[in-house]
């Protein structure tokens, strides 16, 4: 079976590339997986002209998307670009050449999905995020200081043309992959002929050896660790404020925060509207941090929190289900699949800081309780994501659409 990935990243391939690491770690995992059980090719755009090159058993084949000067300029103070049709010719070439039996699109944020126009091969699009809600969900989160972010300004105009894509291909496709339950829900709606398939992710490696240590809980100053990018979407401004209510409560504790530093342009903007003058001593910004660093953050904390405003299949808040943490988590979108409120870890309402410090307390203050749901939670995320069980699932999802399109 041969099958054809469009991707926001290079996957496998940047190990060939580039010594950077690039987002996307879930979906390494499944190329790791699955290049031995089929003929895998993946797609993707690069900053360089690159000829199609095999790097173990997958054939990766870059698309030259080239950013002039101008380009780059345009991207920091105007409106970020985003592609449509640019690229066309490059997808039908792509296809031409490798032939597949399935094309496998991943995600709806993206110019592939105008493959849906003219492919006469089977097509399946897996939904990583509805980025109408995304775009919907920025737009409630305006206030007139973030407003003067020029950043914020730029990032809303950048997922009102993401969406526009989404809206114009996603009701193209026939097969679509969910990754939540709230995710099928919302897939039923904005294209209600599709075949929704549900798959989870293949998690990185490290997470699936480690477990977290109970101890943790018992240390005289509590560490907390959140996950996150620099997108006002993540919830910053609610762990701020949860930050001073617990900071008000007399807990010694320290908030690390990977994924930005002090020069993140949304922590710049947000601490401006915040009286943070704690917040040197409280909170601690790790920068970005590769697989094994983020392990022993987590392994360090007594607690994993997360305060997003719109989520699907949370990887960060998974790795820490998988290495059995107590967690704090947002009620949005599909984080509801992953926790069970008040069983397997805590859910609070979005941008309720409160309720996300009252959470925090209770696990603090219910030690034993806490150390129950960890083992609890960390055995329904070992099951949700095994690496077999994964793997069985997509090769089913490929058959079923191959055997539906063979006549």
């Amino acid at each position: 079976m041969r099958i054809l990935w469009f991707a926001n990243t290079p996957s496998l391939a940047e190990q060939v590339l580039s010594n950077k690491p690039t987002s996307g770690g879930w979906i390494k995992s499944l190329d790791k997986f699955l290049q031995d059980k089929v003929e895998l090719h993946v797609a993707f755009h690069y900053h360089e002209k690159k000829d199609s090159f095999k790097h173990g058993n997958t054939t990766y084949h870059p698309i030259y998307a080239p950013f002039s000067k101008i380009d780059l300029v345009k991207n920091m103070y105007f409106r970020t670009r985003v592609f449509d049709t640019d690229f066309i010719n490059d997808y039908k070439k792509i296809i031409d050449t490798v032939n597949p039996d399935v094309v496998h699109i991943h995600g709806t944020e993206n110019s592939f999905g105008c493959i849906s126009t003219f492919a006469n091969k089977p097509l399946v699009i897996s939904v990583q995020g509805i980025v109408d809600l995304i775009y919907m969900k920025e737009i409630n989160t305006l206030n007139s200081s973030l407003f003067l972010s020029w950043d914020k300004r730029r990032s809303i105009m950048k997922f009102a043309d993401m969406a526009k894509l989404e809206r114009k291909y996603l009701p193209n496709f026939k097969y679509v992959i969910s990754k939540s339950d709230w995710n099928t829900d919302v897939i039923r709606v904005v294209s209600p002929a599709a075949k929704v398939f549900r798959l989870d992710n293949v998690m990185r490696d490290t997470f699936y050896d480690l477990t977290w240590d109970s101890k943790q809980l018992n240390q005289d100053k509590v560490i907390i660790s959140t996950t996150l990018s620099g997108g006002y979407l993540k919830g910053l401004d609610v762990i701020i404020d949860a930050s001073t209510l617990l900071h008000r409560s007399g807990l010694n504790f320290e908030w690390r925060i990977a994924g930005i530093d002090k020069n993140t342009s949304t922590w710049k903007a947000i601490v401006k509207t915040k009286n943070s003058d704690f917040l040197i001593d409280k909170i601690k910004l790790m920068g970005r941090l590769n697989e094994k660093q983020i392990a022993d953050l987590l392994l360090d904390s007594a607690l994993y929190a997360t305060a997003s405003r719109i989520e699907n299949s949370p990887n960060n808040l998974n790795e820490a289900l998988m290495l059995g943490m107590p967690c704090v988590a947002s009620y949005v979108g599909g984080t509801s699949t992953f926790i069970n409120h008040n069983v397997d870890g805590y859910l609070f309402q979005d941008g309720d800081a409160y309720a996300m410090a009252g959470g925090i307390l209770r696990i603090l203050d219910n030690k034993e309780k806490s150390i129950e749901m960890g083992v609890l939670a960390r055995e329904r995320a070992m099951q949700r994501h095994n690496k077999n069980k994964v793997l069985s699932t997509q090769l089913e999802i490929y058959q079923s659409i191959l055997s539906e399109n063979s006549n």
